[in-house]
C-alpha cells in the first residue's frame, strides 16, 4: 500500500506515513545515525571506564596514577570526537550540496497609478510554479524588497523580504532575508524553515505580511499599503527590536 502513487480520488491508507517515510528527511536521518553512532560510542565507552583503585602509601603517586587514567582516557577520546565533528561537517556539506537555497534577484516593478499589478503569468515569471519570487519597488529613496509565493491551498502568500525578529548587522547584510530550500522558505539569517502555507501570518520568523488582492489572473497590491507595512518594519529596527 506505501508503493501505490497518490490518486486524485481515491485515498490510500498509510500514504502520509509512506510519504514519510520515503522522504528526503528520512533518509538523512538515517544516514547521521549510522555514521554518528560509532564515534559517539567510543567516546562513550571510554569515558565509562572506571578509574584505576590505586593502593598506594603515597598520597601524591596515588594522585599522579589517577591524573595520568584520566590524560589517557582523554587521549584516547580525541580521535572520536575528530571523526565526530568531521561527520557532522560533512553531512552539513552535503545538506547544502544536495537541497541548495534558492535566492532569486528581486524583478523591479512600478506602479499603475496607485496599485501593482503583478501578472500571474507573464514576463515576470510564473507566479505558479511554487517557486520564491522576489520583486523591488522603488518609492523615491526607499528600496521595498518584497516576495511572492503559491501556497499549498492555490492562493498567494505576499510579504516584505524581511523579519520582524531576526536583523543582520551592517557587516551581514547578505544575511538579510529570505531564501527558498525545497518546499519551504528559509530565514538567511537563523536559517529556520518556514512552510509557505503560513506566509501572510504574522509573527515568529515569518516575513512581514503585506495586503494584496487577487483580481482576473493578476495580484495586486496597493502601494500606499506597501509603504505603509514598509514604513512600519523600518520604525520596529529603528527601536531596536530586532536582532
Amino acid at each position: 500500500l506505501l508503493l501505490i502513487p497518490e490518486h486524485r480520488y481515491i485515498e490510500v491508507p498509510l500514504q502520509e506515513l509512506g510519504r514519510f517515510l520515503y522522504s528526503e528527511r528520512m533518509a538523512m536521518a538515517l544516514v547521521v545515525l549510522v555514521l554518528v553512532v560509532p564515534p559517539l560510542s567510543l567516546v562513550v565507552n571510554v569515558y565509562i571506564s572506571p578509574e584505576p583503585v590505586v593502593k598506594l602509601s603515597k598520597k601524591a603517586v596515588a594522585r599522579l596514577k589517577v591524573a595520568s587514567f584520566r590524560r589517557q582516557t582523554l587521549l584516547g577520546s580525541l580521535p572520536g570526537f575528530v571523526v565526530f565533528f568531521f561527520v557532522v561537517g560533512l553531512l552539513h556539506a552535503a545538506n547544502f550540496q544536495t537541497n541548495p537555497m534558492y535566492d532569486p534577484v528581486p524583478v523591479p516593478v512600478y506602479a499603475s497609478g496607485s496599485e501593482i499589478v503583478l501578472p500571474i503569468e507573464g514576463r515576470l515569471g510564473k507566479l505558479t510554479d511554487k517557486k520564491l519570487h522576489k520583486f523591488v519597488y522603488y518609492e523615491g529613496k526607499k528600496e521595498i524588497v518584497f516576495l511572492v509565493i503559491l501556497r499549498p491551498d492555490g492562493t498567494f502568500g505576499v510579504a516584505l523580504d524581511q523579519c520582524e525578529i531576526c536583523q543582520p548587522a551592517e557587516w551581514n547584510k547578505a544575511a538579510e532575508g529570505y531564501a527558498q530550500r525545497g518546499d519551504h522558505i528559509v530565514c538567511k539569517y537563523c536559517m529556520t524553515p518556514i512552510p509557505p502555507s503560513t506566509v501572510n501570518n504574522p509573527g515568529g520568523c515569518n516575513p512581514i505580511p503585506v495586503p494584496f488582492q487577487t483580481k482576473e489572473d493578476a495580484v495586486i497590491i496597493k502601494v500606499s499599503d506597501l509603504v505603509r507595512v514598509f514604513d512600519a518594519a523600518e520604525k520596529l529596527q529603528k527601536k531596536g527590536t530586532h536582532l
